[in-house]
């Protein structure tokens, strides 16, 4: 038996990739040359790559996915799911076949724009099929490096030093052991707000596993002018993404919010124009691992009614991860679902506001407002809210502060023009309206539940779980606020 591991079938869709975006690129040359010889030789050589490939995928029908085959730990190829995987490899290869015969009549007849159109419809139901239909286990060892059994006995040394536990978790994203769900959601947008992320290329992955889960919702990359290579803009338009590519503010403002307000605003405008009825703001760093994310969400709305008249629907916010109960209106800024009309008011204001103006350097009242936030890590949880009287909320807001980071200030400013209809003064008790937003307005689910991926920091050891710690207000907490008498 040949083993087919991830190693494999990351070198198997590499080369694809590769080929897949000369042959893109030379369509433009036959677009815009009059001597397209070039041009043919380069699909000529394509259409090589290609036969590589197939030979490739022939061979794995053949040798590697066979009844009896155990891959160890834990995927055993039965007879059953040996027919299913034998009939998936052989519709790639029906598809590369007719990848070939169309650009076989380019060379022979020259350019057919009929004919693009379908190779780059098919290439783009590979670029997907190849990572999501062929099943692998990763490898856990390389030699001299890295072995993630190491790992597991230092982790289980560390926890008995501290009669603690310490884990870590799998997050699979090119390894396969099961097969994805598909959902035909079609009522969605996801707009993926930010700069490209390039290494690894994971924004580009990002997008293509949200594609092959909902094939039906709109994707859009909300990006800025000049930041998109072309290679990465021919790859998103075989598999259906669209790329927004938005002009900078001249002025970003503090700690770059109007950079953050207009793309995300800009996708959201364009999710209004595809007629969702539901949009996801996230980032372009991030990705939810878990497939039933946005099933998950909407299934949330259905399952709690807003209870305030100025939302079509509640909005849903990550819990857990910088998201507090006790810092009045921080709500982490990574993720927000709702209906398009709501979010569009969320990312509607204009990032000017005395609150945002500071008056030291930027340096230092980043790290006082950050300190603050972390002072409210210990004691951030329901049971605070409770005992809570209004001398004791006023004394929380003296010790934060007038200034605020730009989650607080972005929820602070939504509440107040669309829900309270004025802005709020020294005289109103904060934490309150804040805690009735989330009681009536929100929902939240934890950043674990979701299995949230954060590249910025994929190479540190994330010593936190968004259900117990760095904020209080998780999932659970808001349930607990919910059934309150708050």
């Amino acid at each position: 038996m040949q083993e087919y591991t991830t190693i494999d079938k990351k070198k198997l869709i590499d080369s694809f990739t590769n080929t897949t975006i000369t042959s893109l690129r030379t369509f433009g040359v036959f677009e815009d040359s009059l001597d397209n010889r070039e041009a043919i030789r380069e699909l000529t050589l394509s259409m090589q790559e290609f036969n590589v490939l197939a030979k490739r995928l022939n061979s794995l029908i053949t040798d590697s996915f066979f009844q009896g085959a155990l891959y160890k730990p834990n995927l055993y190829i039965d007879g059953v799911l040996e027919g299913i995987i034998q009939q998936k490899l052989k519709e790639m290869l029906m598809i590369l076949f007719d990848v070939l015969s169309d650009l076989n009549g380019i060379v022979c007849n020259g350019y057919d724009k009929a004919q693009r159109d379908r190779i780059e419809k098919s290439l783009g139901k590979l670029l997907l099929k190849l990572r999501f239909e062929i099943l692998s286990l990763p490898k856990d060892v390389m030699e001299g490096v890295a072995n993630i059994g190491n790992v597991y006995a230092q982790l289980n040394h560390l926890g008995e030093f501290n009669d603690d536990r310490f884990m870590v978790r799998h997050m699979w994203q090119t390894s396969t052991r099961k097969f994805l769900p598909v959902y035909r959601d079609d009522d969605i947008s996801v707009v993926l707000q930010g700069p490209i992320k390039y290494e690894r290329n994971f924004t580009l992955e990002t997008v293509m596993r949200y594609r092959w889960i909902y094939p039906n919702v709109s994707i859009i990359v909300s990006t800025w002018e000049g930041e998109v290579t072309e290679d990465f803009k021919l790859i998103a338009k075989t598999i259906g993404v669209d790329i927004l590519e938005n002009g900078k503010p001249s002025d970003g403002g503090p700690w770059n919010i109007r950079y953050q307000l207009k793309s995300s605003l800009g996708g959201i405008q364009q999710a209004e124009e595809k007629k969702s009825k539901y949009v996801m703001k996230t980032r372009t760093d991030q990705v939810f691992l878990n497939p039933d994310f946005l099933v998950h969400m909407k299934n949330m709305l259905r399952t709690f009614p807003v209870n305030c008249d100025d939302l079509l629907e509640r909005i849903v916010f990550l819990g857990g991860q910088n998201s507090m109960c006790t810092y009045p209106f921080r709500i982490t800024d990574f993720m927000a679902f709702g209906r398009v009309e709501d979010l569009k008011k969320l990312y509607s204001t204009d990032g000017i506001s005395e609150r945002l103006e500071y008056t030291a350097g930027d340096g230092d009242v980043k790290r006082e407002q950050y300190l603050e936030v972390l002072g409210r890590v210990p004691c951030d949880n329901f049971n605070s809210i409770c005992e809570m009287d209004e001398a004791d909320r006023r004394n929380i807001l003296e010790q934060i502060g007038k200034k605020q980071d730009p989650e607080s200030y972005l929820i602070q400013s939504f509440y107040e023009k669309v829900i309270n209809k004025e802005k709020l003064s020294e005289d109103d008790d904060l934490l309150m309206h804040y805690w009735h937003f989330i009681k009536n307005c929100t929902v939240f689910i934890d950043t674990d539940e979701l299995l949230l991926f954060w590249a910025k920091y994929s190479e540190q050891y994330m010593n936190f779980s968004s259900n117990i710690s760095d904020g209080g207000l998780t999932h659970a907490t808001w349930l607990s606020i919910y059934y309150s008498d708050i």
